[in-house]
């Protein structure tokens, strides 16, 4: 059961980090598509709430977290519109500022809940 513990805390920093690498990619190759250039933000917002579910899912992990990657994930992909429709070029750079704040937050405590197996 330790086992499974420390294996899940490798795997949500990465589900993030891969989240926050693709949307930053998106959004850097997507500068010309308005709304290609918004599907960055929500790569991002679908990993949040992905590592939250299976978090939850796995070890029993409050709600809490779910409804806090899900308004985290909402608030990610608002941010980027209005940006988008000022300076579409700076959703490229925001991106792994929010991803690294969003990591703090949700992946300080992966692992942590009880085991439902």
């Amino acid at each position: 059961m330790e086992n499974d513990s420390m294996k899940w805390r490798w795997i949500g920093p990465i589900i993030l980090a891969f989240g926050i690498i693709s949307s930053a990619v998106v959004a850097k190759l997507a500068l010309d598509s308005r709304w290609l250039l918004l599907t960055a933000p929500l790569i991002m917002a679908i990993a949040l709430l992905a590592v939250a579910v299976i978090d939850h899912r796995l070890y029993g992990a409050s709600r809490a977290k779910v409804w806090a990657a899900l308004i985290l994930g909402g608030a990610i992909v608002l941010a980027g519109v209005l940006v988008a429709q000022r300076d579409p070029d700076r959703v490229a750079r925001i991106l792994p500022i929010f991803g690294g704040v969003s990591a703090v937050l949700i992946g300080a405590n992966l692992g942590q809940g009880r085991s439902k197996r």
